[in-house]
């Protein structure tokens, strides 16, 4: 893509953001850096700028760093930022960008500046009882996660800590009623390294939190270690010619004798006060009524301890697997099967670990397939209309690697693709690839131009993935970047031509944009790290607002503009409100704009025309989606002044110099 590579100059651990932050309908490029800093450009590599200053969001500085007087050449030393979220949390047309650093949560306005009452603190009080039973830690590795838990249109931060709360805040930075919640079952406490997911489970209409955590739950006759002597002996059976459907059963075996339990838990999107009895504390105790009933939910896995800082949980997600309008959980273990989890916290299903699909490629070790910490994707591949899961992992040869000191069996990376209604893989998978992917996970988009997604992947090695459903990349892929990916590719058409692009940044400090040949797809996707800007890690999530009304002008008594539909110019829109003001609308005046009329948008990229009286000086137009989604305003308004105005219509477009506006629609129905 024009304007890219680009080097950034610090390293890029942490998945790219698309988003359309001032209004042109253009997107812009998000990027959360290891230094602590949010960096944004232009589609074409350019610097974003508002009032003539480029945007750019830091840190404070780091705490330990500055407690020794440490600092490089003057400048202060920062904690790394998460992969933000972005979205209008307010409901004041204008995109937030929320992160994590060193146990703060910071939010930033579009414009840079601060969200007012930002950043706020995890609570440090919660790290006084660390020790052996209880493994928990400061800050968090996992990203914040927005949506409205309280229905009042607009959106609350949910983060995930090490220290196995999750907390929740207003927009304002104050914390939500019932939270913190305490995620634990009385066990030994561990850390939350990954970020919730949101689900409507019980199909009520609210959310739920569903969150893993990296608890290590044993009967007291399995506190032992992993015998090592029956892993020996499953390698010996893996690697002669055992019959391979009989592998996936040994497996189960080993494991109800040596595996241990991992806990999936969903909360109430009220916390501790869904019984209207704040039990736990402020975050100190447990309170077992945040928790839906039937939950926590125990998931076997056979070497939970396989890596125990970084494991054994990885990020849960969720879609409504069986059509019943509730959502599903998708959950996994480092070296448990992938499950899906049903409202009432029963096991649905479960995907097989082997055998291999018959036309499986490239693939030496034949054994079996086992998860890592890597997140699923979930999205339709084979264009059937059924989504699939997608994951990394790794064949039970490099597991046993690991565990069984100064071996080298052959083993592989792969992509796995399940049909979760059977549990079996597709045909064509598992997929050989390069690398671990980590704490990534797949992207599912179509970048190829036949209107079916692929599942993208990056890993240690370089190269970025287009697999299609018969398990080969797409042509022009895999693409090489020179460094270490270790995030999720982002997908989306930022430059308003029809077709996707794809972005991959480096640990080395390299972020790359490719131009595809993929278009905009009706088939479910995952086009992005959890989903959606919003992390929510929810196949149904829309996050993706209206197209902003760029371009329209007066005829006789009426308006006539390119109408927005439900996400961009795709789909159809809730409605269309049209405010006014005898001056440039912007923050400062918006309280008094008045809204002159409501009308019932055309399918999104069709012209519309709308009766008005002329008499308007200064109009603007939103729209607004089924999910609550506004579409984005300009940052700056218009500077026209009333004096300049000769007193007929005025109205931006194409042929004007001036400027733009923003609305703020909350509380103005």
């Amino acid at each position: 893509h024009k304007g890219w590579p680009k080097y950034i100059g610090v390293g890029g651990e942490q998945s790219i953001r698309f988003a359309d932050l001032d209004g042109d309908n253009l997107k812009e490029v998000i990027i959360a850096t290891s230094d602590g800093r949010i960096l944004v450009f232009n589609h074409d590599g350019t610097e974003f700028t508002y009032q003539d200053r480029a945007v750019e969001m830091m840190a404070g500085p780091l705490a330990m760093a500055e407690r020794h007087g440490l600092s490089a050449r003057g400048n202060s030393l920062r904690p790394s930022f998460i992969t933000p979220a972005v979205g209008d949390i307010d409901s004041d047309g204008i995109k937030e960008i929320i992160t994590v650093g060193e146990g703060n949560v910071y939010c930033f306005k579009a414009t840079g500046k601060p969200q007012e009452g930002f950043p706020v603190k995890l609570n440090k009080g919660f790290l006084h009882d660390i020790g052996e039973d209880n493994h928990i830690g400061p800050g968090t590795m996992a990203s914040p996660v927005i949506y409205d838990l309280d229905g009042d249109g607009k959106k609350e931060i949910i983060v995930a800590g090490a220290d196995q709360r999750v907390y929740a805040w207003h927009p304002n930075g104050l914390p939500v009623e019932g939270w913190p919640v305490y995620v634990r079952t009385g066990q030994v406490g561990a850390r939350i390294i990954h970020p919730p997911c949101i689900a409507d489970i019980n199909g009520d209409g609210y959310p739920e939190i569903i969150v893993a955590t990296n608890e290590v739950c044993s009967d007291k006759d399995r506190k032992a270690p992993v015998d090592k002597g029956i892993l020996s002996k499953a390698r010996d059976a893996a690697s002669k010619e055992v019959p391979r459907e009989l592998l996936p059963h040994a497996l189960d075996f080993i494991n109800s004798l040596i595996g241990k339990d991992c806990l999936v838990y969903a909360i109430h999107r009220d916390g501790t006060m869904h019984d209207n009895n704040p039990d736990g504390q402020g975050g100190y105790e447990v309170d077992d009524d945040a928790f839906v009933k039937g939950w926590p939910v125990k998931i076997r896995t056979l070497l939970p301890d396989l890596l125990p800082l970084i494991g054994p949980s990885s990020k849960p997600c969720a879609y409504d697997y069986d059509g019943d309008g509730a959502d599903e959980v998708v959950a996994s273990f480092v070296s448990s099967k992938t499950t899906i989890i049903g409202g009432d916290g029963s096991i649905l299903e479960e995907m097989n670990s082997g055998p291999f699909g018959e036309d499986a490629r490239g693939i030496r070790d034949k054994s079996l397939a086992l998860n890592l910490f890597d997140g699923a994707a979930i999205g339709d591949i084979t264009g059937d209309g059924i989504p699939e899961i997608a994951k990394s992992g790794l064949t039970f040869m490099g597991a046993l690697n690991l565990v069984l000191t100064g071996q080298n069996f052959s083993y592989n990376h792969v992509i796995q693709v399940w049909d979760p209604h059977s549990g079996k893989y597709l045909k064509s998978f598992p997929r050989t690839t390069d690398d671990y992917s980590l704490y990534s996970e797949p992207a599912i988009a179509d970048v190829s131009g036949d209107g079916i997604p692929e599942v993208i992947s990056g890993s240690g090695l370089y190269l970025v993935h287009a697999f299609g459903a018969d398990g080969m990349d797409k042509p022009g892929f895999p693409k090489l970047t020179g460094g270490w990916i270790m995030t999720t590719s982002a997908i989306e058409d930022i430059d308003n031509d029809g077709l996707n692009e794809i972005a991959a940044v480096t640990r080395e400090g390299w972020v790359f944009i490719w131009d595809t040949l993929g278009e905009a797809s009706n088939y479910p996707t995952w086009p992005t790290y959890a989903h959606d800007n919003f992390n929510t890690s929810n196949l149904s999530t829309d996050a993706i607002p209206p197209a902003a009304v760029t371009d329209y002008k007066w005829i006789d008594d009426s308006i006539e503009f390119l109408c927005p539909g439900d996400d961009g110019f795709n789909g159809r829109a809730r409605e269309i409100r049209i405010y006014t003001y005898g001056c440039p609308i912007d923050a400062s005046n918006i309280a008094y704009a008045s809204l002159v009329k409501e009308v019932l948008p055309q399918e999104g990229g069709t012209t519309m025309r709308v009766d008005l009286d002329t008499r308007y000086d200064y109009i603007a137009i939103i729209a607004i989606d089924d999910a609550g989604n506004i579409s984005q305003l300009p940052l700056s308004s218009a500077t026209v002044t009333p004096e300049e105005s000769d007193g007929s219509p005025w109205i931006y477009g194409e042929d004007d110099d001036h400027g733009l506006c923003f609305i703020n629609i909350a509380g103005m129905d």
